[in-house]
């Protein structure tokens, strides 16, 4: 059961609990773990967004390290998705490079989207086999414009939300990047959203 409480004269009035019915402490299992030592780091950096892509390996937005890396469900390294660290703009390329990416979401037909808060703040598509496909977003308040973008998600209609964080909204596009609507507004009370919790990637 999760629990909202109000607390009057904080500069977050909402708190949140959750409480686990039941006489039993809960049990988790863990089932795999892997990564890299501090250290001794070869590919992650600053891991910040992860997805699984159409054959169930794992997508990692790494914004450290300005990439997107692959590995299989064991930790297997794969490879990229994309074309590495820079600017698309400097390099004269029509895209496929990274700064500072966020998230990653995967459509049905296995392309993958990923968040790019650089100087572009794009959100860039990429094929299942991690070429460049094409990138939409312009930098800016109004809507249909990204200023931070973080978590996205697609719905059953294949319609990708995105939480934009400095923006304190959620932006809505349709799979080829044509903005559809937004809605959200800073702010603490319900039918705002908080700018210390809108960081989060959204689920479906």
């Amino acid at each position: 059961i999760h629990i909202c409480a109000y607390a009057n004269g904080a500069p977050n009035h909402y708190l949140w609990a959750t409480v686990i019915i039941g006489n039993a402490a809960p049990t988790y299992k863990m089932v795999r773990d892997w990564g890299e030592q501090k250290g001794h780091l070869v590919h992650l950096k600053s891991p910040h967004g992860i997805t699984i892509d159409k054959d169930g390996n794992i997508v990692i937005a790494d914004e450290g390290s300005n990439r997107v890396l692959r590995y299989t469900p064991d930790g297997k390294f794969l490879g990229e998705v994309g074309l590495g660290p820079g600017d698309s703009e400097e390099r004269q390329m029509p895209g496929g490079y990274f700064e500072a990416p966020r998230a990653a979401a995967v459509d049905a037909e296995g392309n993958i989207f990923v968040s790019d808060e650089g100087t572009g703040a794009r959100i860039q598509a990429f094929s299942p086999e991690g070429k460049f496909l094409y990138r939409f977003g312009v930098k800016g308040n109004r809507p249909g414009m990204l200023l931070r973008p973080h978590g996205m998600q697609f719905d059953s209609k294949q319609r990708l939300f995105v939480d934009d964080v400095d923006n304190f909204r959620i932006s809505v596009y349709d799979h080829s990047g044509k903005f559809l609507y937004c809605w959200g507004q800073d702010g603490l009370y319900p039918g705002g959203l908080n700018p210390v919790w809108s960081k989060y990637s959204i689920l479906f």
